[in-house]
Order: structure tokens, then C-alpha cells, then sequence
């Protein structure tokens, strides 16, 4: 076992080696745990601050996260990101009980090591954030009264032993069997002046820098009275100061795009919500004070702008679009900002874009399921976004693993351990059947120039595939120098609307 080179998550794979292994791995038997746990953070988050801020803060809070991009991508992306988040919070809070109260301090204790330990195995970018609440009680204890602290500092000993212990048994020995993947992956980026602007609008979930201003001017508003009353807000900041230390400290690749950053310090959402939601709620009450006619309707004005502004200026409605089978592809949310977003600049600049896709808009929205190959794991060259958007048609990955290559990365074989329902091998009828499709297309290779001047030809590994498709499936319905495409009998689907 290891942590990889590229955030391998250890009890997912577990997991999903179980599932594979009795009923089949399939898309949703990857993803729900995340899900799960995005739906609980949407629920307990806001129960949590109605009980201990209100009802208006925690209204609003509630609104902001249910409609936050980056929080509903990682509840739907099989990567542990969406469990970790709810698991940092829960760990806060079970230890924030453990040291306020002398009742069921064995359940909130069991809870912080279980849920700290679980998340540093899931992801160790956490670990510096859910082992914060130590460094804060321990501040704490130093500014004690002399007759508190050696109470105090056997309480959080007696916490800190077994999570420690449990780090240990399951953090060390994968770290340690292949300690040279993490020292790669290190050295490499850090965070610049870019990094830090564009992180805003990663948390924000906006490309606009005006509602990014206005949240950020509520935010500081309810800052204040956050971390006056709750121990959990402090514990947490510090836990997110800890993690920023190791981020520059470590230097982990491509922490200089704003959405790798952010997503390192991804608890940073809930609490920048929270801190608009009681920036709101406190300039509201303010303004309700006056004896103004109208300071009713002024204050409700002042609650409902955060989630409005960020709803009118969010980048959910293109991402929610039908059809599209591609809503975690990372084009969507690299980055909010047009100009800034390199995934997509690579798309429109380097991937060759046939007219076809245009042609096929003609016909009524999801009336084809089109199957495309070759499907590229490296999301940089998987154009199937654009392509969904300009037809308006089904676009599925086709596995070309079993028909012109054993196998291929980012493609699975064709087994009974794995039940993938949005793709489609192209050397089997039935899956082709199953999946009801419409329409075959082959992207041809085309050349790349990359950042350093190099160039390679992007799609040279399936080159030869052309040939075994033309024997599989007989005639084009249509080519151009950019693809090929063969039709599974829908003349008359298709009847008027292609030439």
C-alpha cells in the first residue's frame, strides 16, 4: 500500500477492491461515499450553527453551500476530498466537546481519534489541520491558571496518546514503503501572487470579482463575533494556518493553480460561508435597529444578496446543463475565470474541432448516445465537454481495450469486477446494445505543442485503431481530417439533418 504520487487514497481503494470484488465496481459504487458525505455536510454544518450562532446565519449558510460548485464536484468525484471536509469539522468539534465538557467525554474522544485518524489516512494534506485542536488547547493551558493546567494537559494527553498510535499503525508504513513518491512530488511548485488572487474565486465558487468584494466585506463583519463565541472557528483557522505552513514548507506539484491550492485548503468554504452568512445577519440586525420605514425590507435585502449574487453569477448552470456526462470534467472548474482557466485554453488552441459537432445541434437535444474513441484519462485531452455542449448530443467514452489494444491507462477490461455504466467497449455487441448507441466516433491523432516548445502527437498509441474499426464497423457515415464517424442504423434519426 501507498500514498502515490497522485493523492492515492488508501481506504477508497480498500473499498472499492470489496466492492469489485462481490458485486462489481460501477461509477456510483465509487462515488457514494462522497455524495454521503456531501449531503451530510449540507445538513450537519448548518444544524451545528443553528444551535450555537442562529437561525438567519444558519439559513444562509445552508443556501451557500448547497449551491457551492466546488463542494458539489467533490461530493460527485471519486476522491476523498468531500469525506475529508466533513470528517476535519467533526474531528473540531468532537474535540472542542472533549475539552468543554467532564460528560461523555470517552464518545467525544473516540470520535476525534476515529474521525482524525480516518481522514490523515485518507488524505495526509489533512492531517496538519485535524491535529491543530492540540497546538490550540495546548496555547490555552500555557495561559491557564497554574491550578487548571496539569488537569487540562492530562485531558488532551490522554486524547493525544491513542490518536497518535493510530496515526502511526496506519500513516507510517505505506509512507515509508515508498517515502521516495512523496519527496518526488515535493520541492516542486509553491503558491504565487496568481495562486493567491485566483484561490478566491475557487472558494467562492464565482468568476465575478465583484461578488468575490462584497462576500469578502460581510466576511469580515461576522469574523468578530465567530471567534469570540465558538472554539471551533479558532481551532479550525489555526488548523488551516497549519496546513498553509506545509504547503510552503513542502512545495507539492501544481500547488500554484489556484484549484490545487484551494482544494489543499478546501475547509476554507464552509468557514469564509459562514463567516458571510454572520457578516450578513450582523449588518442586517444593524440596519433593523434604525428607525428607517423601510429598514425591514433594507435588512431582509441584505441576507438574501450573498446566495442570490453567487447563484446569478455561478458557473452551476452551464455545469447542470442537459446533456452532460461530463460534469466533473475539470474544464468546468480549473478555473471560474475564462482567460484564466488552462484546460479549456488548451481545448479551443491545441484539440482540432470538427465541424460535425456543429451539424449534429440540428437535431432534437439527447437524441443520439454517441460512443467516442480513443478516451484519454488525462482530462487535458478528453475534449467531450465542448463537443456535448456544440451537439447537444450524449457523448460517452468507447473502450478500445479487447478490439485494436490489450488494454489501455484509463480504460478498464472488460470483467464482471467491473459494472461502468457511462462507457461502452467497442469490441462487444451487447455492451454497445446495452447502451443503446447511436453512433461511433474515432478522433484521429493530431500534434500538441506544449509549454517547452515540444511537440508529440497526441493519440500515437491508438493509431492503428483506425483499421480495426473500419473492419468492425464497416463505412464511415461521415469523415473530415479530424474524425471518423460510424453510424449503428440511425438513418432516420439523423434523416435531413447531416450531410
Amino acid at each position: 500500500m501507498s500514498f502515490g504520487y497522485a493523492d492515492h487514497s488508501i481506504p477508497l481503494t480498500l473499498l472499492y477492491w470489496i466492492e469489485a470484488s462481490w458485486i462489481g465496481l460501477s461509477e456510483l459504487g465509487m462515488r457514494w461515499p462522497m455524495m454521503l458525505c456531501g449531503l451530510a455536510t449540507l445538513v450537519l454544518l448548518p444544524w451545528y450553527v443553528w444551535r450555537t450562532v442562529g437561525q438567519r446565519e444558519a439559513i444562509l449558510f445552508a443556501s451557500m453551500l448547497a449551491i457551492s460548485p466546488m463542494l458539489i464536484v467533490y461530493s460527485q468525484t471519486a476522491r476523498p476530498y468531500s469525506i475529508t471536509l466533513l470528517l476535519g469539522y467533526v474531528a473540531h468539534f468532537a474535540f472542542c466537546r472533549y475539552c468543554s465538557t467532564t460528560s461523555h467525554q470517552l464518545v467525544f474522544g473516540s470520535l476525534y481519534g476515529i474521525t482524525a485518524v480516518l481522514a490523515t489516512w485518507m488524505h495526509l494534506i489533512v492531517g496538519p489541520f485535524v491535529v491543530a485542536p492540540f497546538l490550540y488547547e495546548g496555547i490555552s493551558i500555557l495561559r491557564a491558571p497554574a491550578s487548571e493546567r496539569q488537569f487540562r494537559f492530562r485531558r488532551i494527553l490522554f486524547l493525544g496518546l491513542p490518536t497518535a498510535i493510530g496515526m502511526l499503525l496506519f500513516i507510517l508504513p505505506p509512507l515509508l514503503a515508498n517515502i521516495t513518491v512523496i519527496g518526488e512530488k515535493s520541492g516542486i511548485n509553491g503558491p504565487n501572487w496568481q495562486t493567491i488572487v485566483g484561490v478566491w474565486y475557487v472558494w467562492f465558487g464565482t468568476p465575478s470579482s465583484m461578488v468575490i468584494l462584497i462576500c469578502l466585506v460581510l466576511a469580515v463583519i461576522g469574523v468578530p463575533r465567530l471567534w469570540r463565541e465558538l472554539m471551533v472557528v479558532r481551532s479550525a483557522l489555526l488548523g488551516m494556518l497549519l496546513t498553509l505552513v506545509i504547503i510552503l514548507v513542502t512545495k507539492p506539484a501544481w500547488v500554484h493553480h489556484p484549484v490545487t491550492f484551494g482544494r489543499y485548503l478546501l475547509q476554507a468554504i464552509p468557514l469564509l460561508l459562514l463567516f458571510v452568512a454572520a457578516g450578513s445577519a450582523r449588518l442586517a440586525d444593524a440596519l433593523e435597529q434604525k428607525i428607517w420605514p423601510t429598514r425591514k425590507v433594507i435588512g431582509a435585502a441584505i441576507l438574501f444578496t450573498p446566495p442570490l449574487l453567487l447563484a446569478l453569477q455561478s458557473p452551476l448552470a452551464n455545469m447542470l446543463r442537459h446533456p452532460n456526462t461530463n460534469l466533473t470534467h475539470p474544464v468546468y472548474y480549473f478555473d471560474f475565470r475564462p482567460d484564466y482557466n488552462l484546460i479549456l485554453k488548451r481545448s479551443i488552441k491545441d484539440i482540432p474541432l470538427s465541424s460535425y459537432w456543429s451539424q449534429l445541434a440540428a437535431l432534437p437535444r439527447d437524441s443520439l448516445h454517441i460512443a467516442i474513441a480513443p478516451f484519454y484519462f488525462e482530462s487535458y485531452n478528453w475534449d467531450a465537454p465542448r463537443w456535448e455542449l456544440i451537439s447537444g448530443q450524449t457523448i460517452i467514452p468507447a473502450y478500445l481495450t479487447g478490439l485494436c489494444v490489450d488494454w489501455r491507462f484509463g480504460e478498464i477490461l472488460n470483467i464482471e469486477r467491473f459494472n461502468f455504466k457511462n462507457a461502452v467497449f467497442l469490441s462487444d455487441q451487447a455492451s454497445l446494445a446495452k447502451h443503446k448507441i447511436d453512433l461511433i466516433a474515432y478522433q484521429k491523432p493530431y500534434m500538441v505543442k506544449e509549454y517547452n516548445n515540444t511537440q508529440h502527437l497526441v493519440g500515437e498509441d491508438t493509431s492503428n485503431c483506425e483499421a480495426a474499426l473500419r473492419i468492425r464497423f464497416g463505412l464511415p457515415q461521415y469523415e473530415d481530417d479530424k474524425i471518423i464517424i460510424f453510424s449503428l442504423d440511425t438513418t432516420s434519426k439523423m434523416h435531413g439533418y447531416v450531410k
